[in-house]
């Protein structure tokens, strides 16, 4: 059992993990047999299962955007709860007439559980703490947001001859929304985000050998949503990150091996949501910079994606979709294992070219029967 996804044939590093705009790079806990997301702390999901749009990029086969909810503005809030696998504690409350706050946290509370669920010993510990803040600014139309989210994993081991595992995530983010007049929505986010896995060998006589891995991201995203006045709607933005991936792994024989590797993603990127007659269409070009270099191709460049959505008859739609889409970081694990319990981040050499993956999907879409 796990709630890690794969998407066409993709694998599930191939999955982008968006929290509040911040790449999530480690989004299950205890074995991936669930998510580290508390669903009370979600406003909005936003999925792309293929062909995802201009703005989404760096990963191959979906996209899952996950958007917080802000803290009440009326009155203060207290839940909690505990359930077989967790305990959990909610609080929000308005702080002032303009600022509001909301803190969430969960803990294990038994591995009896898990090992059920698993048929084998899981002695999984976990935690996660999501908190932000959200305060309008000096106008009616802007609004900031700080947030933090944290989670740990540990999986200890009373077997001398297998490790104990540890897992971290830690992210932080400042954004700033602004409304220009009623046509022009500007979002900008400053963002950080670190996830770190090992795995440590109990004894000296353990039958697997130390090994960890890290992924630090520091990114500047922006994006703009313009409003027209034939109800169309165009959207830009760009979005800078630069994540440092490390790897380390200490052979049978005794001998470390480090690597080290930077991939700069620089992407921007112009779309639009506009009806052509009886067509509804979503399309634009993801400029996909960390691209160039010698021997690359436009078209790995300027990534073309466009859906095209026209209903055919009364109860039935016929869509049809195209998504090139480029990816730099990837993941290294045994594809032996049942469920996969540590997989290490590399960075695509540089001589090497990107993994890439061009999507073209068409659906008819409708009911058989008539609606009653």
């Amino acid at each position: 059992m796990s709630s890690q996804f794969y998407v066409r044939g993709g694998a599930s590093d191939q999955n982008l993990i968006l929290l509040d705009g911040i790449r999530v790079y480690s989004p299950y806990h205890a074995f991936g047999v669930f998510s580290i997301f508390d669903s009370d702390i979600i406003n909005a999901t936003e999925v792309y299962t293929g062909a995802f749009p201009p703005g989404f990029g760096g990963r191959l086969s979906s996209v899952v955007n996950l958007t917080t909810r802000d803290g009440r503005q009326t009155s203060p809030s207290v839940t909690a709860s505990v359930n077989l696998l967790s305990a959990k504690l909610e609080a929000e409350a308005p702080l002032s007439e303009r600022t509001r706050v909301i803190v969430n946290g969960r803990k294990s509370l038994s591995s009896a559980a898990y090992t059920r669920l698993l048929r084998t010993e899981a002695p999984v510990s976990f935690y996660d703490l999501f908190a932000k803040l959200t305060t309008d600014g000096a106008g009616p139309h802007t609004r900031f947001h700080i947030m933090t989210f944290q989670t740990a994993d540990h999986l200890p081991t009373n077997d001398p001859l297998q490790p104990e595992y540890r897992w971290r995530n830690s992210l932080f983010g400042v954004r700033a929304t602004t409304l220009f007049g009623d046509r022009v929505f500007v979002n900008t986010l400053m963002s950080y985000t670190s996830a770190s896995a090992s795995r440590l060998p109990a004894s000296d006589i353990a039958e697997i050998s130390e090994a960890s891995t890290s992924v630090r991201e520091f990114a500047l995203r922006g994006d703009g949503t313009i409003y027209t006045d034939g109800g169309s709607m165009v959207f830009v933005g760009f979005d800078f990150s630069f994540p440092t991936v490390e790897y380390h792994l200490t052979n049978p024989a005794g001998i470390g091996r480090d690597t080290r590797g930077t991939s700069p993603e620089l992407a921007g990127w112009v779309r639009t949501q506009t009806t052509l007659g009886a067509v509804q269409l979503d399309g634009g070009v993801h400029i996909d910079a960390a691209n160039l270099g010698g021997g690359t191709e436009f078209w790995d460049v300027v990534q073309p994606r466009i859906h095209l959505s026209s209903r055919v008859l009364e109860q039935w739609r016929v869509k049809a979709s195209f998504g090139r889409h480029s990816q730099n970081v990837i993941t290294v694990g045994n594809e032996d294992d049942l469920i996969s319990i540590f997989e290490a981040w590399n960075v695509i050499p540089n001589r090497l070219p990107s993994e890439r993956a061009d999507h073209l999907i068409a659906s008819l879409q409708g009911n058989v029967t008539a609606s009653v």
